[in-house]
């Protein structure tokens, strides 16, 4: 992908409030609750869910979890559209596809099946089989990414002291445009709808915790 631009402030506000509304109709409340949870394994496994929902959503349907068992208490779970395992979407602009298809072709090495083939959509959805399979692969190519830029060294964006004095929906904004990571995350990621989370992840809890967490498969939702 060509350099990007760092992302505005009301590009940043518009994917916040988008990504509170989705906590609320995931989790029955909202975004500074979830990151004022004191049960940080709880808090962590939600955040890494909504962005995996994120990035899904445009290409997949929601339905209610019912009695279904939830590891991580969510009340739906969403199933890819029809034509998404070959590649087929209404809208292939979307930035949220651009970063699909960028996992698609460059899916890290997580099946040693990879090293020797092109990897297939067929692959990546099967290695993001759910909203937290599809975290893992995703911040897999983030630190595949991250560990590539020739600029700085990959340490000195995990650095930095989480934070949790995130108390309005406003705090959350000027943190996320403020925080050091984001511009980096521009340079690869075409929106940022994915980058408000991933900076969320690292503030609350540190980007070297939100990789080694993904490095477990969480098989439930």
């Amino acid at each position: 992908m060509e350099q990007l631009p760092a992302y505005e402030r009301d590009q940043i506000t518009i994917a916040v409030d988008r990504l509170d509304r989705l906590c609320v109709e995931e989790y029955g409340y909202g975004l500074i609750d979830l990151l004022a949870n004191e049960d940080e394994e709880v808090a962590a496994r939600r955040l890494r869910r909504l962005t995996g929902i994120t990035l899904k959503a445009d290409f997949a349907t929601p339905h209610p979890i019912g009695t279904r068992p939830s590891d991580s208490g969510a009340r739906r779970y969403w199933t890819w559209n029809e034509g998404v395992a070959d590649g087929l979407v209404d809208d292939t602009s979307n930035p949220n596809f651009l970063v699909l298809d960028q996992l698609r072709q460059e899916l890290p090495d997580l099946d040693p099946s990879f090293e020797w083939r092109q990897r297939t959509w067929a692959d990546l959805l099967e290695e993001a089989e759910h909203e937290s399979g599809l975290f893992r692969v995703l911040v897999h190519w983030v630190d595949d990414k991250l560990r590539k830029r020739p600029t700085r060294s990959f340490r000195t964006y995990y650095l930095g002291e989480p934070s949790t004095n995130l108390g309005t929906v406003a705090d959350v904004v000027e943190t996320v445009f403020n925080h050091f990571t984001a511009p980096v995350f521009a340079a690869f990621i075409p929106g940022p709808g994915l980058v408000v989370p991933l900076v969320l992840i690292g503030v609350r809890f540190g980007l070297t915790r939100m990789l080694e967490a993904s490095v477990e498969r969480d098989d439930q939702n």
